[in-house]
């Protein structure tokens, strides 16, 4: 047995493993896709899902965890909008728009 510690000066220094993980992150649906863009902040993955989204968008422009679901979430609608805002990043217009 026994304990490892390792200290950094930063906490951004040490993650790696959350890196690693999110790279071979097994899920699919739509949050889980913007979530693994954000967490590894890889703007072509970030296009690659925003492609994706008019696919994703209900009749009253609510995001669907799956292109076959009947109808999107508000919730997830709102977290896509905050944290692309958050990133910095964009929604294309013509989604946005919808949304």
């Amino acid at each position: 047995g026994g304990v490892n510690v390792i200290l950094k000066p930063k906490i951004s220094d040490g993650l790696a493993g959350v890196t690693d993980y999110m790279k071979q992150y097994p899920y699919s649906c739509m949050e889980q896709k913007v979530s693994v863009a954000i967490a590894l902040r890889d703007a072509d993955l970030w296009k690659k899902v925003m492609a994706q989204l008019p696919s994703h968008l209900d009749g009253s422009g609510f995001v669907k965890y799956f292109p076959l679901c009947l109808y999107g979430s508000p919730t997830l609608t709102s977290y896509i909008i905050a944290i692309a805002h958050e990133a910095g990043w964009e929604i294309p217009e013509s989604s946005k728009d919808k949304m």
